[in-house]
């Protein structure tokens, strides 16, 4: 038996037609040795997966941001403390000072943007990017509240975080 097919052999639950499949690549000294899809990447319209499907991974990405931002700040690039502005000087004055750390804990007072989106004219399925992110942030009359005084899951402050980075 081949180093593929004991591979395959592990994975073959996954290679149905009638559920969601896995992507699998096995990595050694920096390289791609082996690399396979199994099973389904869209059930409805019945398309396989493949090494090369596109996946949405959603908030996902926070965990690598934040990742990133640690990283800048334990190498003394960036304060936790750090006014956004510092960063991202189009960022409008709301009157408090949101830092970096009340964008990493939630506790900004910002809006998040998929709640704003529809008052901006704009659907789930429309492409959103850091512009369009931004201009809704801009149009904000005020914070949903002082920043540091409450917690409220935020993409907006993830997005401008990886932006910062």
């Amino acid at each position: 038996m081949t180093f593929e097919s004991k591979i395959d052999a592990l994975f073959d639950v996954h290679n149905e037609q009638d559920q969601p499949g896995v992507v699998l690549a096995i990595i050694r000294n920096g390289g791609v040795i082996y690399q396979q899809g199994y099973g389904m990447a869209d059930l409805e319209h019945e398309t396989q997966i493949t090494p090369s499907t596109v996946f949405d991974i959603a908030s996902v990405s926070k965990q690598f941001t934040g990742f990133a931002i640690a990283k800048l700040t334990f190498d003394g690039i960036i304060s936790l403390d750090d006014n956004v502005c510092k960063y991202l000087p189009e960022m409008p004055d709301f009157g408090d000072k949101i830092t970096v750390r009340h964008l990493v804990h939630h506790t900004s007072g910002l809006r998040d943007w998929v709640q704003s989106m529809v008052v901006a004219g704009m659907r789930m399925d429309d492409v959103i990017s850091f512009q369009h992110i931004l201009k809704m942030v801009k149009h904000q009359q005020s914070l949903n509240f002082k920043p540091g005084q409450m917690s409220l899951y935020s993409n907006t402050g993830y997005n401008l975080l990886a932006e910062i980075v």
